[in-house]
């Protein structure tokens, strides 16, 4: 896609060090349009790594109360804490055959030169290692994986419990880049608990490692279990790709529209004509972050456009109806972020009061 964007000119190079490469996007980005004929994906997500609807279907909206174009069942496979969302099993069938699993037996025996690590057994006979930290310290495991292939996805699921202090921290360590590709902390929970991470897949390269750090601050130790480990090939393209519906994308078309931004942009003052919209659903669109207190109105009706939905899963988006106004009349709306009107309230409100204060004094000496 980057190559695409270049030959079209649309973006250019701006730094590229270590492997990270910012571009600058050319094209000027309109913040508020009005696009006709979007397709509705379903369902919305918390956290991805690509998003295969867009790369199919362009600009879409994710509107539950209207006729569904595609669904793709596998777009939410993290929630909202960037963990697996569902448990192996939903999707078992998918898998590569091939997991590994790594006792407490195995990480022990990498490990057992650092004398904070050790090899225990619970009361139901099941084996454990415990890493303990105090005074500002840090230890951990080490688990070197050099043949797992960097292009292909994986989940990491590690069994633990946090006995006291901080929980572990997991970097999942790529030989190739010297980076971690998985930065995340497991769940502070005083019985055994499975945490589930996704690694996507990188380049053509080879070898991960498994550093899982025990960090203490202060006085406070820090004492951790480590159950077992399981790291599973999932063809992860092919899950976020998968959908059901239509497989044509429908022709979009792009209303450029005239607006202008007040009060820190939170409040839009948009104008257009119905004669340059669609003649089917329209689109307006605020190509900011999504958030429920965003809301739109028409002032030529004072009518709320009440279909507030996300577009490509984080912008805001608003159902249009042609029905609702006359042929060829300017269309006025307004958009506004209510919740930061209430600040320039309280600075009305506070200038209101300090006008009040000076004059009353002076008022009630010339009544006496």
């Amino acid at each position: 896609m980057i190559d695409e964007l270049l030959a079209q000119g649309l973006i250019t190079p701006l730094w590229k060090k270590d492997g990270i490469e910012v571009f600058k996007n050319i094209e000027p980005h309109h913040r508020i349009e009005i696009m006709s004929e979007l397709p509705n994906i379903l369902p919305t997500y918390y956290w991805g790594i690509y998003d295969a609807a867009y790369e199919h279907f362009g600009t879409y909206i994710s509107n539950p109360d209207i006729n569904v174009h595609a669904t793709y069942p596998y777009r939410k496979l993290l929630n909202s804490k960037d963990r697996l969302n569902n448990s192996l099993n939903t999707f078992k069938h998918l898998l590569i055959q091939n997991d590994m699993y790594i006792d407490a037996a195995t990480i022990y025996a990498s490990n057992a030169r650092s004398a904070n690590v050790q090899l225990m057994t619970d009361s139901n006979g099941k084996k454990f290692v415990r890493i303990t930290s105090d005074d500002v310290e840090k230890n951990g495991v080490l688990i070197d994986l050099p043949y797992l292939s960097q292009s292909t996805a994986y989940v990491v699921s590690i069994n633990t419990k946090n006995v006291n202090g901080i929980p572990l921290r997991l970097c999942v360590f790529s030989f190739y880049s010297n980076l971690c590709h998985l930065y995340d902390e497991t769940t502070r929970s005083e019985t055994v608990v499975q945490d589930s991470f996704i690694v996507p897949p990188y380049v053509e390269a080879q070898g991960y490692s498994l550093r899982i750090d025990n960090v203490s601050f202060g006085s406070k130790p820090a004492v951790n279990d480590i159950y077992d480990i399981q790291v599973t090939p999932i063809p992860f393209d092919e899950l976020n790709s998968m959908y059901y519906g239509t497989d044509k994308p429908l022709q979009q078309q792009i209303t450029k529209v005239g607006f202008k931004g007040y009060f820190n942009n939170t409040l839009y003052a948009v104008e257009t004509t119905t004669e340059q919209l669609g003649n089917q659903q329209n689109e307006l669109i605020l190509w900011r972050s999504y958030n429920k207190d965003w809301i739109a109105f028409s002032t030529n009706n004072l009518r709320v456009f009440s279909a507030h939905h996300p577009v490509n899963n984080w912008a805001n988006g608003w159902t249009i109806e042609l029905n609702d106004f006359k042929a060829g009349e300017p269309l006025r709306i307004i958009i506004v972020f209510w919740p930061q009107l209430l600040q320039y309230a309280g600075y009305v409100l506070l200038i209101l009061a300090l006008i009040v204060a000076i004059v009353m004094p002076k008022y009630r000496s010339k009544a006496s």
